[in-house]
């Protein structure tokens, strides 16, 4: 049975003066949402779902639906500034009471807590984006691919496959059948097959 993706709060400074500072903290929230994506957990930024409804509803609407939020996740990462953020130190608060793990802005102890398979799935993501670009489109040598499947294959060795979703590991499998015939067919035929993916 697979492990579900864990769900983590971004908490930090929403409220500001102007409407550039309200902007200013969305971005350093969405940057630290991003952190906590590469690192292999689907962040959840309240700032990014009411940065355009300032003064729409109450206050008091938006605090109790993020706290509700919050809630629902399996950790709190904050956003540097949170301590001066009356919303933030309730968030805070409030997951403590409920036994939710929080983590600094710093992310100190936070890959340990996420685990090696997500972040081997992370660090995969990862490795797709950074194909060479031309035109917009990713192009990348069949031999590119089957050296990022073999780091994959390396890298899921090391936590535990079955922690992943099964359409992940069935996919995985797939593409190891394929290319295992790629490799299988003479050269000229390969090369062939290889044009024609690009």
């Amino acid at each position: 049975m697979s492990t579900r993706m864990k769900v983590v709060f971004i908490a930090g400074p929403f409220r500001a003066s102007t409407p550039w500072g309200v902007e200013c903290n969305c971005r350093r929230a969405e940057e630290q949402a991003l952190r906590v994506a590469k690192l292999g957990a689907m962040p959840l930024c309240p700032h990014t779902n009411t940065r355009f409804f300032n003064g729409l509803l109450t206050d008091e609407f938006w605090l109790r639906g993020t706290s509700e939020l919050l809630l629902r996740c399996d950790a709190v990462v904050l956003v540097d500034g949170w301590g001066k953020s009356g919303g933030s130190l309730a968030e805070v608060d409030l997951a403590r009471s409920r036994d939710i793990p929080v983590f600094p802005y710093t992310l100190e102890g936070f890959a340990e807590w996420i685990g090696p398979t997500a972040r081997a799935v992370a660090d995969h993501a990862d490795a797709r984006a950074a194909g060479t670009s031309f035109g917009g489109a990713t192009m990348k040598t069949h031999a590119d691919e089957i050296r990022e499947l073999l780091i994959e294959v390396a890298l899921l060795l090391d936590g535990n496959p079955m922690d992943l979703p099964r359409e992940y590991r069935d996919g995985l499998a797939f593409r190891c059948r394929r290319y295992a015939e790629d490799l299988s067919r003479p050269a000229d035929t390969a090369a062939d097959a290889a044009r024609k993916e690009i």
